[in-house]
């Protein structure tokens, strides 16, 4: 079934500019069904109906009214200046709605030519784009990748639309689109690849831009299911904040770039030995070489988002500071290049890096274009286009004119304050004081009277008219002969679309290497030993987002399944953490906050740290650790890691004592994966097959006084009653606490209180 029409809103009594705006929509969501259309009305885009209603919360716009159905009711609306669109569009994407854009046209016809009655003229208007929150290439936040996944069960297609970036990559979907965090996900019984191309036609109009496809395998990569990444907080706190997470702790990259490079690794530690520690030689090379680190990053400083200028360029939507940025960027990835071959160290580490910042002589022409043909102000420089240099030359003489017919004016008529000015309304015109414009009114004074305001008067003459319309044909003339430049020199940059990408790629690379350096010199981090094992020791571990100078340092050897008891609060759930934030650095190529480290490459990583509920769907704390659990007990290998705080702790003593007893035996005897748990349930710590640790914590008084060092052992006690002293539990709860906890231990029956 086709859309309706205009002419059919129109015979149901809307006016003819809703019937447009109907029609438009009614396309809207037969072509991008669920799709908001912002529709072009003068100097605003503006949302009417059931979309304003929808996005008027996101956009933090209050709703009000155009005008009234056929049956009376007010029509909701909600607009944003014209001029403002781009700063509303990222929270709309960010919410998750798809964004149609419906544009005026140039062309203006009767209402009866399109909506079959008379009326007045009414622009013409069309899609001119359609933006989702993994097709958009502007209005995006600089440090967050936006991927978008195409998913088949057995293998996902992605790309980030923003840099052309394109890959497939096979493996379990589950697991891929938890490190990808997509922004957009959509599904497809048929080949990934071509749903995903298709997808980008439909939406964009074009899905040229990507690069060739790289295939990957998701065994290259750490794998650490959702529940995972939320409780260690890798990119995200547990809010949804940046600040607070490990990815905030390390990240003092000096370019949008970088930064998207290393939220990505911290995403997707890598598996491969070689991979590993092919990054942390290059982490070395820059802690070892202050200087060279400083210069390296004072450089890096310097370059653009060339990713996504270029992701600009090729899906259309460029201006003029796209290709000064293109321009910049390879200059600066020359300079980044003679800093890095001024020490061989430097040069030898990142030879791979080198290779692809110089990108051959394939960009060689490409960059003396930009050079020779893009301006510091974007313009396109003098000399590049000679069509352009004669427009603006025809242009030059013209407003000289003027400014000689403006001088000549005032000396005619003495009038000091006499302008010649310009606006969109009347063209060029000359304005006088009103209090002096009695003689220019006069018949026979050459000057012709176009309009009065309140303390100026304004004229026109027949020479300005003429020499008005000569500029206005050199500045058209100018403008489009600086277009046609533009358009080719986007064109030789998208020719060259591959080794500018690499060029961008390697920057990126390079101030992820620099960034980590310079954290790891000024922190005194230490290089991790990653090896293909089943080690795990560190020596003086901290946590990398707590670290600082009082903070307590631990070892910790998982050779066996590790048991951690001792009061609450007493550093248990840092300790745990710590142990699997250090993993993902030292994946990621990073160095680590230890005295020394020795890591054997993680295939998965499990923590379950902390408690949360998912009331919404009906799921309870207990049920959610337990089906948390359930999926570690499945799917944990010899090659894992499993960090689990308190199992069993969201149900009855013995209920949970129990679960996590036959817990600890399934691990140890199926897949024997390395482990480190806590728990208050200090019978587990008998068990034969578990070492055991403890938080130090001494009496102070009738308090306690908290070490954070872990030593070896269980605990004495587990400390529950002096944890409440300390969160301000009343002294009669406590005392009457301590007369059942008595009557417990000894097996007497609990006096009645009243």
């Amino acid at each position: 079934m086709s859309p309706q029409k205009p002419a059919d809103f129109l015979a149901q009594g809307w006016t003819p500019m809703m019937a447009q705006y109907l029609a438009l929509r009614a396309r809207v969501e037969a072509e991008h069904p669920g799709a908001l259309l912002l529709y072009r009305i003068g100097e605003f885009y503006e949302l009417l109906g059931c979309d304003a209603e929808a996005a008027a919360p996101a956009l933090g716009l209050a709703l009000t009214s155009r005008g009234r159905s056929p049956d009376g009711r007010p029509i909701p609306l909600a607009g944003v200046p014209a001029g403002a669109l781009d700063a509303h569009l990222p929270r709309l994407l960010a919410a998750g709605w798809k964004v149609a854009i419906g544009e005026e046209g140039a062309e203006a016809a009767p209402i009866a030519a399109r909506c079959g009655r008379p009326g007045k003229a009414l622009r013409a208007r069309t899609i001119s784009r359609v933006l989702t929150p993994g097709t958009a290439v502007e209005a995006l936040d600089p440090l967050a990748p936006t991927p978008l996944a195409v998913v088949t069960p057995t293998e996902v297609a992605w790309c980030d639309a923003a840099t052309g970036a394109l890959f497939v990559e096979s493996g379990e979907a589950e697991a891929i689109l938890a490190r990808l965090a997509p922004a957009e996900v959509v599904e497809t019984p048929s080949d990934a690849l071509s749903a995903l191309r298709d997808y980008l036609a439909r939406t964009t109009g074009a899905a040229q831009h990507l690069a060739p496809a790289r295939r990957m395998d998701g065994a290259a990569f750490l794998d650490m299911d959702v529940p995972t990444r939320r409780a260690l907080e890798v990119t995200r706190t547990l809010s949804g904040a940046r600040k607070g997470s490990l990815l905030h702790a390390i990240d003092v990259c000096v370019t949008p770039a970088g930064r998207r490079a290393l939220a990505t690794d911290l995403s997707g530690p890598l598996t491969d030995v070689a991979r590993i520690n092919a990054r942390l030689d290059r982490v070395a090379a820059l802690v070892a070489d202050e200087e060279g680190r400083g210069a390296l990053r004072a450089r890096l400083r310097e370059a653009p988002d060339m990713a996504r200028t270029l992701g600009r360029l090729a899906a259309g939507r460029w201006a003029p500071a796209d290709l000064l940025a293109l321009r910049n960027g390879l200059i600066t990835a020359g300079a980044v290049c003679s800093v890095v071959y001024a020490a061989p160290p430097l040069a030898e580490a990142f030879e791979g890096l080198l290779r692809d910042l110089a990108a051959g002589p394939s960009l060689a022409p490409l960059a003396q274009a930009l050079k020779e043909g893009v301006a510091e102000d974007g313009a396109i420089a003098p000399g590049f286009a000679p069509a352009l240099d004669a427009a603006r030359g025809a242009q030059e003489r013209a407003e000289a004119e003027v400014a000689g017919l403006q001088a000549a004016w005032r000396t005619q008529t003495g009038i000091a304050r006499l302008r010649v000015a310009e606006n969109v309304a009347l063209g060029h015109f000359v304005e006088v004081p009103a209090r002096v414009a009695g003689p220019l009114m006069a018949p026979g004074s050459g000057f012709t009277h176009r309009q009065t305001l309140a303390g100026a008067v304004r004229f026109t003459r027949p020479e300005l008219v003429a020499v008005s319309q000569v500029l206005a044909d050199a500045r058209a003339r100018a403008a489009g002969a600086e277009r046609e430049a533009q358009a080719v020199l986007v064109a030789r940059a998208l020719d060259q679309a591959q080794g500018v990408r690499r060029v961008a790629e390697a920057l990126a690379r390079l101030d992820v290497a620099a960034g980590l350096a310079d954290i790891a010199a000024r922190k005194n981090w230490s290089r991790p030993v990653v090896e293909d094992s089943a080690a795990f020791v560190l020596e003086g571990a901290r946590h990398p987002v707590l670290d600082g100078p009082d903070f307590v340092a631990n070892d910790c050897d998982l050779a066996r399944m590790t048991l951690v008891t001792g009061p609450n609060m007493g550093g248990k759930s840092t300790f745990l953490r710590q142990a699997a934030l250090i993993t993902i650095l030292a994946q990621a190529g990073a160095f680590v906050p230890a005295h020394a480290a020795k890591i054997g490459v993680a295939d998965r990583l499990f923590a379950r740290v902390g408690s949360a509920d998912d009331l919404a769907a009906g799921r309870s704390t207990f049920l959610v650790e337990m089906e948390e659990v359930a999926a570690i007990l499945r799917n944990a290998t010899a090659r894992s890691l499993v960090i689990l705080d308190e199992i069993g702790r969201g149900t009855a003593t013995f209920d949970g004592l129990a679960i996590a007893w036959a817990c600890l035996e399934a691990l140890a005897q199926n897949a024997a994966p390395r482990a480190l748990l806590s728990t208050h349930y200090h019978e587990l710590t008998a068990l034969p097959f578990v070492a055991n640790r403890h938080m130090a914590a001494e009496a102070d008084g009738e308090g306690l006084r908290f070490l954070y060092k872990a030593e070896d052992g269980p605990a004495s006690g587990s400390f529950g009653l002096v944890a409440a002293r300390l969160a301000g539990v009343p002294e009669d709860v406590l005392a009457r606490a301590r007369g059942i906890l008595g009557a417990l231990e000894s097996g007497a029956p609990i006096p009645p209180r009243y």
